[in-house]
């Protein structure tokens, strides 16, 4: 059995993702963002998504834990996926 070429492992790996509830990025950052993402994803051996992911989830729960119900339902309201 012949091993996957490059092209190949990544169809799959992005195949795999997409099938996995996970969500492509593309944007920008400045340099003193992609050093701290670098560096903390390093510090915490996560990957940089994990560390975007853990930071995203823990700022929305720090946010969400005082509201209320209608808080709630207007903070979440215009979220789509």
């Amino acid at each position: 059995n012949m091993a996957k070429s490059s092209a190949e492992r990544q169809a799959a790996f992005r195949q795999s993702a997409i099938n996995g509830n996970r969500f492509r990025l593309n944007t920008y950052i400045n340099a003193e963002s992609r050093a701290a993402l670098a560096a903390l994803s390093k510090r915490y051996a996560v990957t940089q998504a994990e560390l975007i992911e853990r930071l995203l989830i823990a700022e929305k729960d720090r946010l969400v834990s005082g509201m209320d119900d209608a808080q709630l339902a207007e903070f979440f309201g215009d979220v789509t996926q």
